[in-house]
């Protein structure tokens, strides 16, 4: 089970650090403050955060300094999710007032989840207590059920201008991409909550492990193909469109 669990988990930083690099390597090429956000938001929230959290965690019982680990982690993951959730913003809602609220709203959720850690002793035991464990819980939820959502009514209308001939294939694409790396997302986050509750001999949680590594693969793979399409998959999208 420690492997299987091990295994997941390296699979999920290994994939989320890759496309990070790369999304940091194009913002940095083409100077443009979607792909920084997003890189950011898979370098500090999954790559770092995630692993150092994970690492706090299940060091909590055998090492003096797993509380430590454990806030570190938890006030990388919280960096990387403002960056998740200014990535939504910058894209979607930047003249929108209601974008900036949304914004405040999400990370309202996860900075008390941190606070209600820190007063309750968390960041000394590694151990969270469930209620602040939920409250974090719902804004991390919140931010890529968002980005699902103004993700897919931008796709459903670029599907019509496609149509028209007045868009191009791959772009609307991207925003199909979007709603589905959101999906995997919300699965990834859904499939971490089980092994906090559960014991090891639990045969499900072999399974929870499983899909936690395929959501956290398959959101990764989504955001690498909509900034990064090979040409293999950009001629399928355009011949999929010819064909209808």
């Amino acid at each position: 089970m420690e492997a299987i669990q091990a295994l997941s988990g390296l699979t999920f930083m290994a994939v989320m650090t890759v496309v990070g690099v790369r999304l940091l390597m194009l913002a940095r090429r083409h100077r443009q403050v979607p792909e920084l956000l997003l890189a950011l938001a898979f370098l500090l929230g999954g790559s770092l955060g995630a692993s150092i959290e994970a690492a706090g965690m299940t060091t909590a019982e055998k090492f003096e300094h797993a509380g430590a680990l454990f806030a570190v982690g938890k006030f990388f993951g919280m960096l990387g999710m403002l960056a998740n959730c200014l990535f939504t913003w910058w894209v979607f809602r930047r003249d929108d007032p209601r974008g900036a609220l949304a914004v405040v709203g999400v990370m309202s959720l996860v900075v008390t989840g941190f606070v209600g850690h820190a007063l309750s002793g968390a960041f000394q035991t590694a151990i969270a207590e469930r209620q602040w464990f939920l409250v974090e819980l719902a804004g991390r939820l919140a931010s890529p059920a968002w980005l699902g959502g103004e993700a897919f009514l931008y796709w459903r209308s670029m599907r019509r201008r496609v149509a028209l001939g007045l868009a191009e294939p791959v772009v609307a694409n991207r925003f199909l991409l979007w709603v589905l790396a959101s999906i995997a997302g919300v699965v990834c986050l859904l499939t971490s909550v089980p092994p906090l509750y559960m014991s090891a001999d639990n045969p499900f949680l072999v399974l929870d492990l499983l899909v936690f590594a395929a959501a956290g693969v398959g959101t990764a793979t989504a955001y690498w193909l909509a900034f990064f399409p090979p040409a293999r998959y950009r001629r399928w999208v355009e011949g999929r469109v010819a064909a209808a």
